[in-house]
């Protein structure tokens, strides 16, 4: 069954000659009485004849056809007819041994399912919703420890590798975020191990320098492959972690390539940050444009200013 209705046909005494062939899903006299309140309509519209059909859209495509076939039709764009009423019945009757007729049981009884119908696709999307809210929170439960560590709450002191072992176990839940956080933890700790290189003394450099030179080159590796599956994921942060990535390994035109990706997403254009990643995304950025562009100090801080305001 299409769209249970009427299809109907109206007259109104100030339009001599001319009919109304419509359809509606409620009541044709109701239908009639909101016509006939419009502005500039000097007399009530009737029903002059009413059929319930099993499709009303098709029915009044189907009747419009039949007169506008036979040259009734006012205007291609209206409902009116210039026709005897008699003709406009016989119009109706094909349609309904067309389309087929229903009766007043089975209107209500579609019109009960229909609204059954509505009703079941709002508790479907409601607990879509809180099944999504759900997953969410057990998110947040999962990371929480992780987080602590990595953000350097009061809960915890800072602990860049705590917080690699920690996100790395989560991601085995398929979190998307998790593996951005991994991500960004393994960078963490690659530029940590950059600044203590740099401060290597002579001999540590001659004898133990190659240590942490192979754990920073680790944790950049680890730090492509986590947002790398983030990405996949659709998270759209990953994209400044890759670009952020690609900036350190001095990859320029790869790093511009991501950070115009990430500026094309949602999440930048409508600032969706629900874990204050922009500050430390924009740093990033300033950084691309000063130490890897060149960008003299104020031309870079004048173009991060444009991305992310102040």
């Amino acid at each position: 069954m299409g769209n249970p209705g009427y299809i109907y046909a109206l007259i109104n005494p100030a339009l001599e000659g001319l009919v109304k062939v419509g359809k509606t899903t409620t009541n044709p006299d109701k239908r009639a009485n909101e016509l006939s309140s419009v502005t500039g309509v000097p007399m009530q519209f009737m029903v002059a004849h009413s059929v319930l059909v099993a499709d009303c859209d098709l029915a009044e495509k189907y009747a419009h056809g039949l007169l506008e076939k036979s040259g009734y039709r006012v205007s291609s764009n209206r409902e009116f007819f210039q026709a005897p009423l008699p003709v406009i019945m016989e119009a109706i009757r094909k349609t309904t041994d067309f389309v087929g007729c229903i009766t007043e049981d089975e209107f209500n009884g579609a019109a009960t399912q229909a609204q059954w119908d509505s009703l079941n696709k709002q508790m479907d999307e409601l607990n879509a919703l809180v099944s999504e809210m759900s997953t969410e929170a057990d998110e947040e439960n999962d990371m929480f420890e992780a987080d602590q560590y990595y953000w350097h709450t009061p809960m915890c002191d800072f602990d860049i590798r705590k917080s690699i072992a920690l996100y790395m176990a989560v991601t085995d839940k398929g979190y998307a975020r998790a593996f951005y956080m991994l991500g960004a933890a393994y960078m963490n700790l690659a530029e940590r191990l950059a600044d203590e290189i740099k401060k290597q003394g002579v001999f540590e450099k001659l004898f133990g320098g190659n240590n942490k030179n192979q754990e920073r080159q680790m944790a950049i590796s680890g730090a492509l492959d986590a947002f790398g599956s983030a990405m996949q994921k659709g998270y759209d942060f990953a994209y400044a972690g890759l670009a952020k990535y690609y900036a350190v390994k001095n990859n320029n035109a790869e790093a511009k390539k991501y950070w115009d990706r990430f500026f094309a997403t949602e999440s930048y254009r409508c600032n969706s940050d629900r874990y204050d990643y922009m500050t430390g995304i924009s740093t990033d950025y300033h950084h691309f444009l000063y130490l890897n562009l060149n960008l003299d100090l104020d031309e870079a801080n004048f173009q991060t200013k444009l991305k992310f305001g102040d």
